[in-house]
């Protein structure tokens, strides 16, 4: 899921190293930052994590 996440955000844009590896990094780390921040949220404002 992570590989077709970077390839949806590349699509369209240049394919410099550098660009390519900020995507394949940030694209790595959003979805697990998601969830915690989610769930940080979740416990903080005491509501059912969903």
């Amino acid at each position: 899921m992570t590989a077709r996440l970077c390839r949806r955000r590349l699509h369209g844009h240049t394919r410099g190293a550098t660009h390519v590896a900020e995507i394949v990094v940030t694209s790595a780390l959003l979805p697990p930052l998601a969830v915690f921040w989610r769930l940080a949220g979740a416990i903080r404002y005491r509501v059912r994590f969903t």
